[in-house]
């Protein structure tokens, strides 16, 4: 049987008995011919002969290169099928995006309905906290228009109080009583400005803070003189209730 052996090369499916004694005959009168021995040992492979092994071990001898030996009966074996990569990809993209939607949704929903409810401010006795703008801007922009449309008024308003809570918080800590003489020891100088009401208002605090302290001494001839001076010099100047409070109280 005339054997060709490039079109065997080309179609291994053709390997049958048939060919099997032809490739035995050309090897066995061309042993270095490497193409033929191939052949034939891929030919004992197929076929599962018992003889496989010796000549595998010969043909081990006779060719160079061992790797193609290697790759034709070891080589399914070490096959590596790829795994679709892109599909994976695309499907954690789907997810992140399903899921981001999610959350947008679930955060309009949950936000309350401008028109219907007011936005009230936060109770006095919070603390507001520094926003850092690092983490949230949008929060760090509207803190800072909220400290920018504070009204000035709360600036005099808020000194004049805190002012009054130090002063009878010190009184009634302090142990031993500060004794205010009848006529102060040093008078400041004081430059008066015609036609201005800020000295005015300043003096007349001045004397109601002072009016405070002796009611807390129990020296209250003094605390009513100063009332009543107050009433007389300035009688758009109404006395604090709390002052009023505390003198008919003691």
């Amino acid at each position: 049987m005339d054997i060709d052996v490039v079109e065997l090369i080309g179609h291994p499916e053709m390997l049958s008995k048939d060919t099997l004694y032809g490739l035995r005959e050309l090897v066995a009168r061309y042993p270095y011919y490497h193409a033929a021995r191939l052949l034939f040992l891929q030919n004992l492979f197929l076929l599962h002969d018992a003889s496989f092994g010796d000549e595998l071990r010969k043909a081990a001898l006779y060719i160079p290169d061992r790797s193609v030996i290697f790759k034709m009966v070891e080589g399914k074996n070490y096959e590596i099928h790829p795994t679709p990569v892109h599909d994976a990809a695309e499907e954690r993209v789907e997810e992140a995006g399903d899921r981001t939607q999610s959350l947008i949704e679930q955060f309009l929903n949950g936000m309350p309905d401008q028109e219907t409810v007011g936005i009230s401010a936060p109770p006095s006795g919070v603390k507001k906290v520094a926003v850092d703008p690092s983490k949230d801007y949008m929060a760090y922009l509207l803190q800072m228009e909220d400290a920018d449309e504070a009204p000035e008024e709360k600036e005099g308003g808020g000194k004049g109080q805190r002012s009054d809570e130090l002063l009878d918080g010190f009184l009634d800590r302090s142990d031993d009583k500060l004794v205010l003489q009848d006529h102060p020891e040093y008078v400041p100088e004081v430059a008066q400005t015609e036609g201005t009401e800020e000295n005015s208002l300043d003096e007349c605090y001045f004397t109601e803070t002072l009016a405070k302290i002796y009611i807390k001494q129990g020296r209250y001839e003094k605390a009513i003189e100063i009332i009543r001076k107050l009433n007389l010099n300035y009688p758009k100047k109404i006395v604090t209730l709390q002052t009023r409070f505390v003198f008919y109280k003691n």
